[in-house]
């Protein structure tokens, strides 16, 4: 894996590639934290774009709709 830059964020494949890392060095507890996480943060976001409770096509709106897309699932 080639570092990130200092100063850089992580796009959606790194930050796949930093946890699996990240899970592997902290043993199988990890893995079983994250992925349901991320799957639960998954569901509210799809709730929340589809209750009409932010005004589609606002930048809060554009946000959230990128979270729901880059939200990792095991």
């Amino acid at each position: 894996m080639i570092p990130i830059p200092e100063g850089d964020l992580p796009r959606p494949a790194e930050e796949v590639a930093l946890i699996r890392v990240e899970a592997e060095m902290e043993g199988g507890s990890a893995t079983s934290l994250v992925v349901p996480t991320c799957s639960q943060i998954r569901h509210l976001v799809g709730a929340l774009l589809v209750s009409g409770e932010i005004q589609e096509g606002s930048h809060a709106y554009t946000i959230v709709e990128q979270l729901h897309v880059t939200t990792i699932v095991g």
